[in-house]
């Protein structure tokens, strides 16, 4: 983020269709449950 830009500025974002789930898994917990199962992409 630029030094100038505040927090207060609002931007406009299209998203594509997305899907949260009801337990929050953080980047972290993810990347740790790929290695576990040996994941390839």
């Amino acid at each position: 983020m630029s030094k100038n830009r505040t927090l207060s500025k609002l931007d406009q974002v299209y998203l594509e269709s997305y899907y949260l789930d009801i337990y929050p898994i953080t980047r972290v917990q993810y990347q740790k449950f790929i290695e576990s199962r040996d994941y390839k992409k």
